[in-house]
């Protein structure tokens, strides 16, 4: 159906923001699923207006497509590299050129489809058009650094009372992509006509909704990503420490096993069990082999290139932007070991994609346990108990402890014999001996 956006004569239809579509799903053999802004686990919608950016088109908007397109960085769909794109104004991208720029099939069909587009995004799919005057147009522009570039490609066909607008933004290095729905009248049934999914090939691909009433609205958003991880393997450095010794340990998260999506970003919550008292303090953390900004917080990241860590219950919890750990996530972190000699404590973790399919999955253990030997800093000082003086009536006395500390302050193991001595003109007995022997105790 042909739907012009100038003009049109408009039924108003009251409907709920329960008539859209639930909020995941996926099932294609790629491995590919999809997320909304509606209910949890959900994802944001985020708008960012690019009506400053390049302009493809000239007069008014009715079918065309755009010559080949540069994108800014790799991006990889359907596991294949891709380095431009052809944008049609009738709500859909392909990664293939079309060999046209008239749009051959501009009214939409279900997915899959040999009338759609091979490697095709199909955004809002549907005959649409609009007029020069009313500045209708579709925008291209990059927004932020390397390696955490957004490319984004926005519809905007403007109308009195019948507007629509609309984005996919192309994520750098973890190749997820979302499509976004700014201002959609209600009045137009939004989705009605239109089709909204991804297309490898004529028998492969992923339909979110097609001619179905409501299953977009004002202010939503759609996230593509994996569906979920098979595997990830875990291990920590060093596996061993001394007795009271602050040790610095390096805890790597590697070899993420997905189920077909290499390229893709996959994982974002990542949860040490720590075996010992003591609560470790996180010095770095590393996402793909690049150093992260961090911070001590409870809260996931919004932007990409940064985490956080915290401390749950006896837990580490480190947590990225959604799925942006690829293929390794290595965290640093000091902790105190305990006083007494162990081995075999594990520090067993798990993984998580907040948002896709699968469970919280326990890491593969490749050498998560540490041992605590029996080597101790020297003795630094000795400390009497009670450290106040003392009075005591003829022929009693007064019992004290003696302990042997190192320069932290930690009780140590001593070998060695102290010398009791008096000194000034009061006389005093030592029992059973002036010399008293720690023998390898620390206190006597």
């Amino acid at each position: 159906m042909k739907n012009r956006f100038l003009n049109l004569f408009i039924v108003l239809f009251l409907t709920s923001f329960s008539s859209l579509q639930a909020n995941q799903g996926g099932n294609d053999n790629f491995g590919y699923m999809w997320t909304t802004s509606l209910v949890s686990p959900k994802t944001d919608f985020n708008w960012t207006d690019i009506k400053d950016g390049s302009a493809l088109f000239f007069g008014a908007i009715d079918d065309q497509v755009s010559t080949a397109v540069a994108l800014p960085f790799t991006f990889n769909f359907y596991g294949s590299p891709k380095n431009q794109v052809y944008i049609s104004a009738n709500g859909w991208i392909s990664f293939k050129d079309p060999g046209v720029t008239t749009d051959p099939q501009p009214d939409n069909v279900t997915l899959p489809s040999a009338s759609a587009q091979d490697s095709m995004m199909a955004v809002y799919w549907d005959n649409l058009s609009g007029t020069s005057s009313q500045a209708a147009n579709v925008y291209v522009k990059t927004l932020g650094t390397a390696p955490y570039r957004r490319f984004v490609i926005q519809w905007d066909l403007p109308n009195i009372t019948n507007s629509i607008e609309f984005q996919v933004i192309l994520y750098e290095t973890t190749n997820l992509f979302k499509f976004q729905y700014g201002k959609i009248d209600l009045a137009t049934d939004p989705g009605a006509s239109a089709t909204i999914g991804i297309q490898a090939t004529s028998t492969e691909a992923l339909q979110y909704a097609a001619n179905t009433g409501f299953s977009v609205d004002n202010y939503f958003a759609i996230l593509w990503t994996g569906k979920r991880v098979n595997g990830t393997d875990a291990s920590i450095a060093p596996t061993s420490g001394n007795v009271n010794e602050t040790v610095k340990f390096t805890y790597t998260f590697d070899n993420i096993n997905p189920a077909g999506t290499d390229q893709m970003g996959k994982l974002d919550r990542f949860a040490i069990a720590t075996p010992f008292v003591a609560d470790p303090v996180v010095s770095q953390i590393k996402i793909n082999s690049g150093i992260a900004a961090i911070q001590n917080s409870s809260s996931a990241p919004t932007d990409r290139g940064y985490a956080t860590w915290s401390i749950v219950g006896d837990s580490l919890v480190i947590q990225t932007a959604t799925m942006e750990a690829i293929d390794s996530l290595v965290v640093s972190f000091y902790q105190d070991l305990p006083a007494s000699v162990s081995t075999g404590n594990a520090y067993v973790s798990s993984v998580d994609a907040v948002l896709d399919s699968s469970s919280i999955q326990l890491a593969n253990n490749l050498g998560w346990s540490v041992d605590v030997t029996g080597a101790s800093e020297p003795v630094d000082y000795y400390e009497f108990s009670p450290t106040t003086d003392q009075v005591t009536t003829a022929g009693t006395g007064v019992a004290y402890t003696v302990t042997a500390r190192d320069r932290f302050g930690n009780a140590v193991t001593n070998s060695d014999s102290i010398i009791f001595s008096a000194s000034g003109s009061s006389s005093a007995t030592f029992s059973p001996s002036s010399r008293l022997a720690f023998n390898n105790s620390s206190t006597v």
